[in-house]
């Protein structure tokens, strides 16, 4: 195999792949690249088992072939090289030499025939999304993915088509996020659970000159179509948590509060709370945050809010608060709780597309 590409595209079309390389991979091969000849163009696939990414950029091919070069190598080299074009010449013992301007590597390839091609979708199976609706969803839902490997399900975010719309779910144990769109591409009804990191992936690999991408499923994997990029990954299996049930659909006390004064009080509690922990006193038009730390001191500070129903006392984590107030960019919050030790729901003021739920401390 022999090619000429530019450095950049290059570069960028590795770090794309880089996403389906794991370094604790115990089969050597997994651990590189599939460098290939396609079409007139050079396609780079990783694999590794879990997650699969093929990504093609405009290539001068010279002669054709195949050859997996080690990520972390290839990676390092390519983004020290001057931004000039580079040649790829490999020859029939697998040694790469890497040429540009005045310089040349030569390193150890392997045989591109045994590497393991990720699953494919069949292309009717693929609908669009709005890039950008997708990176809100998965922003507003992300950190209330768990991270407890025993319980895998909850490591990954439910996919919900049904109504002529979509909802993404995150959940941990201690709080739920729910984000909700209406979309007439996606009429049947169907849900999958997708690994939370590899969306957080997902969302970071979009660029801005890509106004939509496509998702398509089958019954054990998603694949993701970014601009000329798709992320193959295996989905979680097994039945998800039923979260309806959990959400309370009458409250006894509701209030609307500004957005970015409760985050930034919140945020200054924390600078003596002991655990994160802050206490929430509600009374008429108030709202009193309280912190402590016996070995640093204490806060109170009183937020004017607009109270609808009954006082309450309640205790929370302040940073479960504040992982949610930072996605929220609407200026008002309505908060909706019951009693001091059933789950509080926080919205954004007159807008139902988004749910976050969250469980008290008891004290």
């Amino acid at each position: 195999m022999k090619l000429t590409v530019n450095q950049n595209e290059l570069q960028s079309a590795i770090n794309m792949t880089l996403k389906g390389v794991s370094n604790k991979n115990t089969i050597e091969i997994l651990k590189g690249i599939l460098f290939e000849t396609y079409e007139g163009k050079l396609m780079l696939t990783s694999n590794n088992l879990e997650i699969g990414v093929q990504t093609v950029i405009d290539a001068d091919i010279q002669r054709e072939g195949k050859v997996v070069i080690d990520a972390k190598i290839i990676s390092d080299i390519v983004r020290k090289l001057p931004s000039s074009d580079v040649c790829l010449d490999v020859d029939e013992t697998h040694i790469v030499k890497i040429s540009s301007t005045s310089l040349e590597f030569n390193i150890k390839g392997f045989s591109g025939e045994d590497f393991p091609i990720p699953v494919s979708i069949e292309e009717n199976y693929y609908k669009e999304i709005s890039s950008d609706i997708f990176k809100e969803m998965v922003r507003k839902t992300s950190f209330a993915v768990s991270l407890d490997e025993t319980k895998p399900l909850l490591m990954g975010e439910l996919i919900e088509f049904k109504n002529n719309s979509i909802n993404m779910v995150a959940i941990d144990g201690f709080r739920l996020a729910i984000k909700y769109i209406k979309d007439d591409n996606f009429v049947t009804d169907s849900k999958i659970i997708v690994p939370g990191k590899t969306l957080v992936d997902i969302s970071r690999m979009i660029p801005p000159s890509v106004d939509k991408i496509k998702l398509g499923f089958d019954e054990k994997h998603a694949s993701f179509i970014i601009g000329e990029t798709i992320l193959t990954t295996r989905l979680l299996e097994g039945e998800f948590i039923n979260y309806s049930q959990i959400i309370p659909k009458e409250f006894s006390t509701k209030l609307k509060i500004h957005t970015k004064d409760f985050l930034y009080a919140l945020d200054r509690a924390c600078l003596v709370a002991k655990n994160n922990l802050i206490k929430i006193d509600i009374s008429d038009d108030n709202l009193k945050i309280s912190s402590k730390n016996d070995e640093i001191g204490n806060l109170e500070e009183n937020i004017f809010i607009e109270l609808e129903g009954s006082n309450l006392e309640i205790a929370f984590n302040a940073k479960y608060f504040m992982d949610a107030l930072k996605t929220i960019d609407e200026e008002y919050i309505s908060l909706e709780l019951n009693t001091n030790v059933s789950p509080c729901i926080l919205k954004p003021y007159d807008d139902d597309s988004y749910t976050y739920l969250l469980l008290p401390v008891r004290i």
